[in-house]
């Protein structure tokens, strides 16, 4: 009868509805956004990471730096993620002789452009390495939830700032400052020895 065709159409139009819902939902709970201050291209703990995580069903988009004076944001693919290489601002940040003045600004500039990457690509999960990347993943964790987006943030460092011989100390103040603000409200933190 034309009320059952009418019916089941109407039934066929809300199971499609309710399939799309279903996949953007497990298409966030699977989507990450890794963070390295690097051209990620030479860096095998982040291309392992995010390699493992694609085999494993998750949609990674990798955000980087380029570590020499490139003044242009380049989207590649790289070990089959989506990558974002972008502008290294100490070419435009040089005017001051205080590192920590240079990095506070780096970091800035940094949290500045990547949002609107990070924001579109809704993660579910952001993975950032190295003490370079704590301010970013701290802020954007922090943006994502006042959004009201359930994020979670894993960081991996790899490095021991305190013990440190080699940097300086204002700088060095900068790097354990954002690590002191930002370390609890990290969801996992892990270390490669």
């Amino acid at each position: 009868t034309d009320q059952a065709k009418t019916d089941q159409v109407s039934t066929d139009r809300a199971n499609a509805v309710e399939a799309k819902a279903i996949r953007a939902k497990t298409e966030e709970a699977n989507t990450v956004v890794m963070i390295v201050l690097n051209d990620i291209v030479h860096d095998g703990r982040v291309l392992k990471s995010a390699q493992t995580l694609m085999k494993h069903g998750y949609s990674v988009t990798l955000l980087g730096m380029w570590r020499t004076q490139h003044s242009m944001l380049k989207a590649a693919r790289i070990a089959g993620a989506r990558a974002l290489i972008f502008p290294n601002p100490t070419s435009f940040l040089r005017n001051s002789r205080v590192r920590a003045l240079n990095w506070e600004h780096t970091v800035a500039y940094l949290r500045a452009t990547m949002w609107y990457y990070v924001e579109q690509a809704n993660p579910r999960f952001i993975h950032t390495h190295d003490y370079h990347a704590v301010p970013l993943g701290f802020e954007f964790t922090k943006r994502l939830r006042s959004l009201g987006h359930r994020v979670h943030w894993l960081h991996d460092f790899h490095e021991y700032v305190p013990g440190y011989d080699h940097m300086e100390a204002d700088w060095q103040d900068a790097i354990l400052a954002h690590e002191d603000r930002a370390v609890h409200a990290m969801d996992r933190r892990f270390t490669v020895s």
